[in-house]
């Protein structure tokens, strides 16, 4: 009997290698497509590049629209690419020229003797109370332009809120722009300064990526002058505006404001788009000069930087002979006001407030 082989074991054949497959190349055409998924890549691509130009020719035409501004005397206005630091600056010179050195405008008073108008200039200051009340500050520049019947505004600037403690929040950016209808001619450049009296006012612009004023929130003109509390106790308005400009414009308009988070120039600044006004994000460096700006216009030190007489308006001396004919370097002191005791009492309690704040800050 024959005795079977035994059995021997062959090793299992190699798998089937399959290559991998090639990376997909997004910028690429797919190997099949059909008409309609062409359209949407190629309008995609055509999107991206035209925003690209876009942005490289606002920016070459604003750096010269602001080039021309700043040789007029006026503040840049026009947006461009990286110029967070600039606007921190530029806020900071605005809250200046509405504290140190006012906002002119033309008064008349009759002459005793002579019954003619005398004409002169005063420079009205924003009072410093109504900034110490201020739950936020929106500061910016804009050109305003209208030619019958339709017209336009846009500008750059930034926003700063009040925090718990009552310190003031990293400065956000922002772009006005409007369109106005009406009666309307001319150009301007004017600076703006808007109050912002509530919480419910900041938090609009905080939770809104647009803001329209006029529309969804209220606002009113700015007071000037010592009697500034008592107007402002008896408006409710939750926005103040304050304006300075320096051209020709003159018409009746219906405008409605409407102010655009700029979240590029955020991300720039502070590597994230939101609005900056919690307090969870660090102060810039460049933001120094504005947070010193508003302090002091808060303390009624920038007020009463050309002295203590001219801390709510200057104004030229009137042409009046029955002035007091002092001695040279004699001075008439007079005693002060009930307002003025009241006045200094309040800066005295906000400079303890402001004393235990720092302190706080430093031992953080």
């Amino acid at each position: 009997m024959a005795s079977t082989p035994p059995l021997v074991s062959h090793p299992a054949p190699p798998k089937r290698l399959i290559p991998p497959k090639k990376p997909v190349d997004p910028n690429l055409p797919p190997a099949r497509e059909t008409w309609g998924q062409w359209w949407k890549r190629k309008g995609n691509s055509w999107g991206t590049t035209a925003v690209v130009k876009g942005i490289a020719i606002s920016d070459s035409v604003g750096g010269r629209a602001n080039g021309i501004a700043e040789r007029v005397g006026a503040e840049r206005f026009w947006p461009t690419t990286g110029d967070g630091p600039q606007e921190m600056e530029k806020a900071a010179r605005i809250i200046k020229s509405f504290t140190v050195d006012g906002v002119g405008v033309k008064v008349e008073k009759k002459d005793e003797k002579t019954g003619q108008k005398i004409q002169r200039k005063v420079m009205r200051k924003i009072p410093a109370k109504i900034l110490r009340g201020a739950k936020g500050l929106v500061i910016f520049s804009s050109l305003r332009n209208g030619i019958f019947p339709f017209g336009g505004a846009g500008g750059s600037g930034v926003i700063v809120a009040r925090l718990e403690d009552g310190t003031w929040s990293a400065p956000s950016f922002i772009s006005p722009n409007n369109l106005t209808v009406g009666f309307m001619a001319g150009l301007d450049l004017f600076d703006c300064i808007l109050v912002l009296r509530t919480q419910e006012a900041v938090d609009s612009f905080s939770s809104q990526a647009k803001v329209t004023i006029g529309s969804e929130i209220a606002v009113a003109a700015g007071p000037y002058g010592s009697g500034a509390s008592v107007e402002v106790g008896a408006d409710r308005q939750p926005v103040l505006s304050y304006i300075r400009t320096r051209g020709l414009y003159a018409g009746v308009e219906l405008v409605g404001q409407a102010f655009l988070c700029r979240f590029d120039e955020n991300e720039r600044v502070y590597f994230w788009p939101g609005v900056k006004l919690t307090g969870r994000t660090r102060i810039p460096r460049e933001a120094e000069s504005l947070l010193d700006a508003i302090e002091a216009a808060e303390s009624g030190s920038a007020q009463r930087a050309h002295g203590d007489e001219n801390e709510f308006e200057e104004v030229l001396p009137w042409e009046d002979g029955s002035v007091i004919d002092l001695e040279e370097g004699e001075t008439l002191k007079l005693p002060p006001t009930p307002d003025q005791l009241s006045r200094e009492e309040e800066e005295e309690e906000w400079r303890r407030q402001k004393e235990e704040r720092d302190k706080k800050r430093f031992l953080r």
